[in-house]
């Protein structure tokens, strides 16, 4: 199949090829350039399709480094109560318990993906059974099995975790498994330790969430906090848990997952001294701009990451958390922050995304050899396509994974 646009975004730079033509042989990126033949071959025309006034552009598809599925039929149903333990006690109220509706929030949330232009999710599922939906479902995944426990309840965990991991399929096609281990307030050090053991035994991804809220630095720095009172309550608490007087990213360093291509979720808390670390060590982090904002964070730190060296990707987090499922659209409110240019960001959503994953050999930019996944947008005039990309006014014409056509607009008729 030959695609055709205004232009395409090539390589890890988003060089813009004008006029864009590109060949899909099977799965792949065959060929792009700006005078291919296409005599013969089915030929999809975005071009030709564009509404008035605005350009067809072929980019990578998106990538979405850190989001939680389960939650996706969460939308505006929990109210923000001003503190972030509040609104995971809200949350455990609220999230799916029944098998079926899980699954069902699951499917809701790759098609509202798959219609932004994202073609790839890192998804992480408190029982570790999403994999259920999503196996069948037309996007790439990386389905991330969660673990967590403390004190009594670590030993249970402990015994479920390479269960869990197990249970899942076998890496294969758009499939691969990651594991979890929640947050440093919630799962015991032994438990990260043995998730770290079977990334390693297993060749699994793994991902923990680090450095998120206040409350976990007091846990970690004084033993204090909401977090010691919650453990107490739910019969959970770990008479091993002393202040340790380091940050969530000294804690981590120490347990060595810095040491490891782990994606660190969120970072929204990091010293100067933090991102030397980070920048010393093999590890991403997952900037999730719209739930930042949801949760009134102070400004996050992933310009200074970027400088220092330190791999930064996008994440949408849950549409519990007050964020639209969409990387384009956290792409565009990174833009909307200001202080880096369009390539930038639109790496953070695209290569460095794929970098995060370990996947970046396969995805995460338009180069022959690589598995086609595409986004197709209708963007506005500007001159710099990038630019408009990240324009609120841009919208998705077409999503591709492997080769396939998987999403397209009303106006983009079937090949």
């Amino acid at each position: 199949m030959i695609l055709k646009a205004h232009c395409v975004l090539s390589g890890g730079r988003f060089e813009p090829v004008t006029p864009g033509l590109l060949r899909i042989q099977e799965d792949r990126i065959a060929q792009l350039g700006s005078d291919l033949s296409v005599e013969g071959e089915a030929t999809l025309d975005f071009a030709g399709l564009a509404p008035a006034g605005f350009r067809a552009v072929i980019a990578p598809a998106f990538i979405d480094a850190h989001c939680h599925l389960e939650l996706s039929l969460l939308a505006l149903r929990i109210r923000y109560p001003g503190s972030f333990v509040g609104w995971i006690g809200k949350l455990v109220l609220r999230k799916p318990k029944r098998l079926g509706t899980q699954l069902r929030a699951v499917t809701h949330g790759v098609r509202q993906h798959l219609a932004a232009g994202t073609a790839t999710v890192a998804d992480i599922s408190a029982n570790g059974r999403s994999w259920q939906a999503l196996i069948d479902l037309p996007i790439r995944k990386i389905a991330f099995a969660e673990t967590l426990g403390r004190g009594p309840r670590a030993r249970t965990a402990l015994a479920e975790l390479p269960e869990k991991i197990h249970a899942m399929p076998p890496d294969g096609g758009l499939f691969l498994r990651g594991v979890s281990p929640h947050a440093p307030y919630s799962t015991d050090p032994q438990l990260y330790r043995l998730a770290l053991e079977l990334a390693r035994m297993e060749n699994l991804r793994l991902t923990s969430h680090l450095a998120e809220d206040p409350s976990e630095l007091r846990f970690l720095d004084s033993a204090s906090g909401p977090w010691i009172t919650i453990l107490k309550a739910v019969g959970a608490w770990d008479k091993a848990i002393r202040p340790t007087g380091q940050t969530p990213i000294q804690w981590a360093a120490d347990l060595g997952l810095l040491d490891f291509p782990a994606l660190l979720a969120h970072v929204n808390y990091a010293t100067d001294a933090d991102l030397q670390r980070l920048a010393a060590g093999c590890a991403s982090v997952a900037y999730c701009p719209l739930a930042h904002r949801y949760f009134n964070h102070p400004p996050h730190r992933y310009r200074d990451m970027l400088e220092a060296g330190i791999n930064v990707a996008l994440g949408t987090d849950s549409a519990a958390a007050g964020s639209p499922l969409s990387i384009l659209a956290q792409a565009q409110a990174v833009h909307q922050l200001g202080g880096l240019p369009p390539s930038a960001v639109l790496a953070m959503a695209t290569i460095r995304a794929a970098r995060a994953l370990q996947l970046d050999h396969v995805v995460g930019s338009i180069d022959p050899g690589k598995s086609a996944d595409l986004a197709v947008l209708a963007v506005n005039d500007n001159p710099d396509p990038l630019a408009a990309i990240l324009d609120p006014t841009a919208r998705v014409l077409a999503t591709f994974v492997a080769g396939h056509l998987v999403h397209r607009s009303p106006d983009v008729a079937a090949p």
